[in-house]
């Protein structure tokens, strides 16, 4: 064989492995950059999906807060209608026709009295009910109960918002009106709650 030949072999030998090398190289890379495609789609959905998510997260979590603060501004308006009602119980009290003041006061009195020679405290602007001849009345119903009936009219006024204090030598009992509201709120708040929310 010729130089020539053998040239135009290994030219040819040659030729066919660059063809070869370059169809495997580009075969690999066609098959690197279908990989890298995949790869960046799954990424992108990836990061879609994640999107997604914290988009559901922030309006759960918006809604939730929305809800709270509902509930939390209905709650404030229950409990100023509750307080508005509690608060017009006790006007209702006080502006009670003297003789059922009279009526209230004799059973609260008649309850509260210890050694039945106490003192009896009220506020200036009650002293139209608390009279002499009411508290004679009232010693007279304690000793008609077999108790010692010698409860006497403080000179001292105190404010009381309505009702009084029993004044001993070693106790003051408060039974003014805020205090009994006070006292029997807790019992009566759900009963008033179902009335003014049903």
């Amino acid at each position: 064989m010729s130089i020539e030949k053998i040239l135009a072999k290994i030219l040819g030998d040659a030729e066919k492995q660059v063809q070869a090398i370059y169809a495997a190289g580009y075969a690999n890379e066609e098959a690197r950059l279908a990989a890298a495609k995949q790869q960046a789609v799954a990424q992108g959905e990836g990061i879609i999906t994640g999107a997604e998510a914290r988009v559901v997260e922030e309006e759960a979590r918006l809604l939730t807060a929305a809800r709270l603060d509902a509930r939390k501004k209905l709650l404030a308006v229950k409990q100023s209608v509750m307080e508005e009602a509690f608060a017009k119980a006790l006007a209702a009290l006080r502006a009670l026709p003297v003789h059922e003041q009279r009526q209230l006061l004799k059973a609260m009195i008649l309850s509260a009295v210890e050694t039945g020679e106490e003192k009896v405290a009220c506020a200036r602007e009650d002293s139209q009910v608390f009279q002499p001849a009411f508290l004679e009345e009232v010693n007279a119903a304690l000793t008609a109960t077999g108790r010692r009936g010698q409860l006497t009219l403080s000179a001292e006024h105190l404010p009381t918002g309505g009702g009084f204090y029993l004044l001993g030598e070693s106790l003051e009992i408060n039974v003014t009106y805020p205090i009994l509201l006070k006292s029997v709120r807790e019992q009566l708040e759900p009963e008033v709650a179902t009335v003014l929310f049903s």
